[in-house]
């Protein structure tokens, strides 16, 4: 990928050589929106985990039919804020409070 280029993926990880993504995120030298890892649950201590010029999702892509026209319009905002080199809106990174806050609670009998 030439520098400066955006990888966004949501379909399958396996189309995708990691390894050699993860370097050439490490270089800070492209972007990346990931929704599909090789490994889930996505490793903790995986390097993508802490760069800023990536992206990560849980399988938002694969979401309910009714939220399709919604993620694809916040992902077309967001891939049009990183085109012009601001940071992404609508969709933002994991953080461990929002995640707390936002985990499916386990249904109770």
């Amino acid at each position: 990928m030439p520098p400066g280029a955006c990888l966004v993926l949501a379909s399958r990880a396996s189309l995708v050589d990691f390894d050699a993504l993860t370097t050439k995120l490490r270089q800070d030298t492209i972007r990346a929106a990931l929704d599909v890892f090789p490994q889930e649950p996505f490793p903790k201590t995986h390097p993508l985990r802490r760069l800023d010029n990536v992206i990560l999702s849980a399988h938002r892509a694969g979401s309910l039919s009714s939220s399709y026209r919604l993620m694809g319009e916040m992902l077309v905002d967001d891939l049009a804020q990183i085109l012009d080199g601001l940071p992404p809106l609508r969709l933002q990174r994991a953080e461990r409070e929002t995640v707390a806050r936002m985990r499916s609670m386990a249904v109770k009998k």
